[in-house]
Parts: C-alpha cells; structure tokens; sequence
C-alpha cells in the first residue's frame, strides 16, 4: 500500500512538473519574440541613419544586439557603419560576423 500512495506522489509530481515545462517554454517563447521584435525595430532605425550615428548606437549596445542588427543591415551599410566604429569594437564584431558567416 505504500508503494502504491509513493507511486501516486511521484505521478503527481510529474505532471506538476510537467506542467511547469509547458509553462516555461511558453515564456521563453513569448522572451524569443519580444526580443525579436526588439532587434527588428532597432535594425530599422539604424539602417535608415548615417554611419556615424548608428556606430554611435551601435557602440553603446551588447555586442550579441551590435552582431544580430549588422547581420541585418544592408552590407554596404552595415560596412560603412563598422568603418565609423571605434576600431577594436569594430574588429570584434567583423570577428564575429565572420565567424557567424562561416557557421552558416
């Protein structure tokens, strides 16, 4: 009889947990598009800016937004963009959309 009450617990819990995995991926869902839209909109604003301002932007934000906007941008643009950058910021991240080109 034990056995059985322990095996009910152990079920309940399961689905308890299951039911917080559900939830779970359901937030990181919900992260993954408002992030999205977040990159989305700041690609926009940048690409219609001159070089010198969206380096400025550019330069004060993490590197992973800095890479995902470049990726975006128009090459020629996002080129000149670089070019405005102060240079070892600039060298990191034509480092990694280098590296993020070759894993494509």
């Amino acid at each position: 009889e034990d056995l059985h009450v322990a095996q009910a617990q152990i079920e309940a819990q399961l689905v308890e947990l299951s039911a917080l995995r559900d939830q779970n991926r359901g937030l990181l869902l919900e992260m993954d598009e408002d992030r999205e839209d977040r990159v989305t909109r700041l690609y926009k604003m940048l690409e219609n800016m001159r070089p010198a301002q969206a380096a400025a932007v550019l330069e004060g934000t993490s590197q992973p937004i800095a890479l995902e906007v470049l990726m975006r941008m128009n090459q020629a643009k996002a080129g000149r963009t670089l070019a405005e950058m102060n240079p070892e910021q600039a060298g990191v991240l034509a480092d990694q959309l280098g590296a993020a080109v070759v894993d494509r």
